[in-house]
């Protein structure tokens, strides 16, 4: 039987081309279709033309472009798409292959382009992977033909080797040099292209409407394509809670979809929650692009955390309240306090007591606050000082339910205890950047269930955290011990902007558990150097952002493609990029209505989060708003100020992996002290 298949570097790079350029590219790829699966030979308008490389034809959408197809047989493969020259290289370079132990199907750069490698070592670097035999790389997939130069890379160039073999095998060496330990894959016979190593790689098209959708969605929104250890996650089934790491990227947004969509397929009523209403806009549009069943779809709820408890708060009947998070508010309430009980504590010291420690770890009694670490706190407290301390809290958790108010932590502690007893709302939760959720909010969700296989997968990154203070995950009774999956291949980020984004972060990441976090990642493609700019003052600095925008659009990039972020003020900012690129622009984020795509898309960099862009700029990354020194002055512990500035750093980190492509920091005056590891692309005026 004839049949068409789609190779992840042509989906790939079909999504980089401007939009008219797609659709010439998408129809040909469809006239071939029709012809084969009729039993017919491509028609003559598509140049069907062999090459030197074995298998390999191209097709011609116009006299430009090439559309790269590997033939053999009754499979057609559309590996690939460029303009002529470009494309013919590509080929070049490339064969197609089953490998001789795994059974699957892998597209094999060529060792020519490799033996650079091998050439430039030294005698005395180290060499990752040269103690392990030829039989065992092997079996772990690596393709004979690049053997011998896997064996000789060294810990510096291996970055470069691993971004040319097959994804599953270099995720697999990647593991190798993280010290874990990697047990080859079974090998397994029959259809090389439906090999679980091959799913990441090619998807066939089981008719026209599966390549109509295929072709339709842009590499970003279009998920067909998994990985064999995100496929893994997405099947497994675990017996308690699970977690699920990796830096940004990596696509445990992608899992979390999946594996909610194979839930509910199998009869699961499935909680797929977040921190944000962006995030849950972009979950939505993620699972719509699935097309489930609308049965299954409707097992399905996809909300915030907080709006699911102040749901369930009214559902059971609690006391209508009012949130009151504003820290002017709290602090008036903690004076009062002060006040009623005579205590030498000021507001802001108690405040942050609240929101650091009691808050942060979700202590609820005098003996629990009385025992805690208080990790990051600078002052240091006696038993009377904490006496006073948890007095002031009494009364200040007394007077917000007095007033019927709540924070949104109380309010998931309160909906967490009349939860007690009831029947089990949800199979199964999963939570999504799980990093910026609180011991209460967690709690709150291990409340939805009744504990039974895959009750809870928490998906997080321990980089992306900027609202919540670490907690120890071990004193709510979670361990995830043999239950916990880091995934390793940056799928959204060019190698480029992943490089320069890791090194805003420290070296080694651990959470509160003192679990040391691995960040080890490979991006599976490449793209232009990210520019860092300084500029004498703002009006020059938005003048380069204007030339910036204005290319990126002559190069076909539409508006939603595009995104400024800023530290503070976005209405001005987008006020200010509508000016000088003479393009509608507009602050989004701010309503859970998706963005309008015919405008660039300005936003906050903490509202950036879960957000992905083909480009991103980020402005305004000055020393005195980043880390925010309005907001450092007002910290009065020590703890606090380094907590506030680790968590600015996860902020740049954030907003700078938000993109895919293009990627532009800019500033005027003093830089930023996160900038310090980064080279500045030109500090001269432009």
């Amino acid at each position: 039987m004839t049949r068409l298949v789609l190779a992840q570097p042509f989906i790939r790079r079909l999504g980089q081309f401007p939009n008219q350029d797609q659709k010439l590219v998408r129809d040909a790829v469809m006239q071939l279709h029709l012809d084969v699966v009729s039993g017919g030979r491509p028609r003559p308008g598509l140049r069907w033309h062999g090459l030197e490389t074995p298998n390999l034809y191209s097709v011609s959408p116009n006299m430009d472009y090439r559309v790269i197809v590997y033939h053999q047989g009754q499979d057609y493969v559309i590996l690939y798409a460029d303009h002529h020259d470009k494309a013919y290289d590509w080929a070049s370079r490339r064969r197609m292959e089953v490998h001789p132990y795994t059974g699957a199907m892998q597209v094999v750069e060529l060792e020519e382009r490799t033996e650079v490698i091998t050439r430039v070592t030294e005698v005395t670097e180290e060499r990752p992977f040269s103690s392990y035999d030829a039989e065992y790389l092997l079996q772990l997939g690596v393709p004979e033909r690049l053997m011998q130069t896997v064996r000789h890379a060294t810990t510096r160039n291996a970055h470069i080797l691993l971004d040319l073999l097959p994804e599953e095998v270099a995720e697999r060496l990647l593991s190798l040099m993280s010290g874990e330990l990697v047990s080859p894959p079974e090998p397994a016979g029959g259809d090389p292209f439906l090999h679980p190593d091959a799913r990441r790689l090619f998807a066939v098209a089981e008719n026209e409407a599966a390549l109509e959708a295929a072709l339709g969605g842009s590499w970003q929104e279009w998920t067909v394509f998994l990985h064999p250890s995100q496929h893994r996650v997405v099947e497994r089934t675990y017996s308690g809670a699970a977690r699920l790491t990796g830096g940004a990227g990596t696509g445990k947004t992608v899992v979390a979809v999946h594996r909610a969509a194979r839930l509910a397929r199998a009869g699961g009523r499935v909680l797929l929650t977040t921190y944000t209403r962006a995030l849950v806009t972009h979950l939505e549009e993620m699972l719509s692009a699935l097309n489930l069943e609308p049965a299954a779809r409707q097992r399905i709820t996809v909300v915030t955390v907080h709006a699911l408890a102040r749901q369930i708060s009214a559902e059971l009947g609690l006391p209508h309240r009012e949130p009151e998070d504003n820290t002017a508010v709290l602090k008036a309430r903690f004076a009062q306090a002060i006040n009623a009980l005579g205590i030498s504590l000021t507001p802001e010291f108690l405040l942050a007591e609240w929101r650091g420690v009691i808050e942060a770890q979700g202590l609820r009694t005098w003996e629990a606050y009385r025992d805690v670490r208080r990790t990051g706190r600078g002052t240091p407290l006696g038993l009377r000082g904490r006496q006073d301390v948890w007095r002031a809290v009494d009364h200040f958790r007394a007077g917000l339910e007095t007033s019927r108010r709540f924070t949104w932590r109380t309010m998931c502690e309160a909906v967490t205890d009349r939860l007690q007893g009831e029947p089990a709302r949800f199979d199964h939760v999963i939570a999504d950047e799980a990093q910026d959720l609180g011991p209460s909010e967690v709690r709150f969700l291990l409340a939805l269930t009744d504990g039974g296989s895959d009750h809870l997968l928490l998906a997080m990154d321990e980089g992306q955290r900027i609202f919540q203070r670490a907690f120890s995950m071990k004193s709510l009774g979670l361990n995830f011990q043999g239950r916990s999956t880091c995934l390793k291949l940056n799928y959204r980020t060019s190698r480029q902007i992943r490089e320069l984004a890791d090194r805003v972060l420290p070296g080694t990441i651990r959470d509160a558990d003192e679990t040391v976090e691995q960040r080890l990642t490979l991006s599976r493609f490449q793209g232009p150097a990210p520019e860092v700019r300084r500029l004498p003052d703002s009006e020059k600095e938005f003048e380069h952002l204007g030339r910036w925008l204005k290319d990126r659009l002559a190069e076909g990039l539409s508006p939603a493609q595009i995104a400024v972020f800023t530290r503070h003020d976005p209405a001005t900012t987008a006020a200010r990029v509508q000016a000088i690129s003479g393009h509608p622009a507009a602050v989004v984020g701010q309503t859970e209505d998706a963005p309008d795509p015919r405008f660039v898309s300005v936003s906050t960099m903490h509202r950036a989060k879960g957000l992905e862009y083909r480009a991103v700029a980020v402005v305004g990354l000055n020393d005195e708003a980043l880390p925010s020194a309005q907001r450092l002055a007002e910290l009065t512990d020590p703890g606090d100020q380094e907590d506030f500035i680790a968590h600015e750093r996860h902020l740049l980190y954030v907003a700078a992996t938000r993109a895919r492509d293009w990627l532009l920091l800019t500033y005027s005056g003093e830089g930023s002290r996160f900038l310090a590891p980064l080279a500045v692309t030109r500090p001269a005026v432009d």
